[in-house]
């Protein structure tokens, strides 16, 4: 019966190790961050809208 579950284990370490080939692993990552972290930065920071909340911040209460 050990040797049962140790084929069993054996079976699964050879069988998803490896599940993909590299070019499913580059669109894969590809997939999950379509773009360079670096260029999304300056997308969002581009639409970015100028003195937004800044009335919350001359309010009277915020002041006080």
């Amino acid at each position: 019966m050990p040797q049962l579950f140790n084929n069993n284990y054996n079976c699964f370490n050879t069988t998803y190790i490896n599940p993909t080939s590299a070019d499913d692993r580059t669109h894969i990552l590809a997939w999950l961050s379509p773009q360079d972290p670096r260029l999304r930065h300056q997308d969002i920071r581009d639409r970015r809208v100028g003195n937004v909340g800044q009335y919350i911040l001359q309010a009277e209460e915020f002041r006080s």
